[in-house]
């Protein structure tokens, strides 16, 4: 158990235990080099906003480089009258009725 400690953060077992191999090589230092272009893309388009000319159009806001944590999977609703959806709504009266109890 000592041993495992000493694993690198960005290798195989850390990754495996946070969510999958997209989080391989993801350690303390490459979240500091993202977050640092992603403010540097902030800071430029902020210096853009202030510079431009009123007259044309604003520039598009910076896409920021992506993470393994952001999560691109949103949560789909289920269609209308399906099974799914009546269990989401009677899950949501029955907190609805446990919070107006409690």
């Amino acid at each position: 158990m000592a041993l495992i400690l000493q694993l690198p953060t960005g290798g195989a077992f850390y990754a495996s235990r946070r969510g999958g191999t997209k989080f391989r090589g993801w350690d303390e230092s490459m979240y500091a080099r993202v977050a640092t272009v992603n403010a540097i893309r902030a800071t430029n388009h902020i210096l853009m906003m202030v510079n431009r000319d009123p007259k044309k159009k604003r520039p598009a806001e910076p896409e920021m480089f992506p993470t393994p944590d952001d999560d691109e999977t949103k949560a789909i609703a289920p269609k209308k009258n399906s099974f799914a959806a009546v269990v989401a709504q009677m899950k949501e009266a029955q907190t609805k009725k446990e919070l107006l109890n409690a």
